[in-house]
């Protein structure tokens, strides 16, 4: 996919910065604070799992799939190649790649997927190419990381 991205606006605006690349994709104009108004925030950033993310998709008739590569019986990399034409994002504990001591999740756009490299369109800065399994296993088992495909 091909994505207009913005530099977050703010601190831990990535889902935020993320969703409004979406929206404009098709079509939607909608700012950033417009946007982080709709949804729930903690000391980190977004609070976002998949009922949440649904509720704010349900104001432009789009509607999310969740699924984490640990928790799901299908193939992940199948998964990703019958969604090739969703928009999709990437929920992960950078902490994970990175070896740092935050403990804030981080959202990036899935441009491509090419087995078994993901290229990834970060709010903050372009990710080229990051290797399939580290990404997965820097994808925690709970309700926020994993992946999110929007139609």
């Amino acid at each position: 996919m091909k994505y207009q991205i913005q530099r977050q606006e703010r601190k831990n605006w990535c889902v935020v910065a993320s969703l409004q690349a979406v929206l404009c994709r098709r079509g939607i104009r909608v700012s950033q604070k417009e946007i982080s108004e709709l949804l729930p925030f903690n000391s980190e950033g977004v609070v976002l799992n998949n009922s949440v993310l649904n509720n704010f998709l349900a104001r432009y008739t789009l509607r999310a799939e969740y699924v984490h590569p640990r928790k799901t019986i299908v193939e992940i990399d199948q998964v990703l190649e019958e969604r090739r034409d969703s928009d999709g994002l990437a929920l992960f504990s950078p902490q994970e790649l990175t070896h740092s001591s935050s403990t804030a999740k981080h959202c990036c756009l899935v441009r491509n997927f090419h087995y078994p490299f993901l290229e990834l369109d970060d709010p903050e800065k372009r990710i080229e190419r990051i290797d399939f399994g580290e990404l997965t296993s820097a994808m925690p088992l709970d309700e926020q990381c994993g992946f999110y495909f929007i139609d």
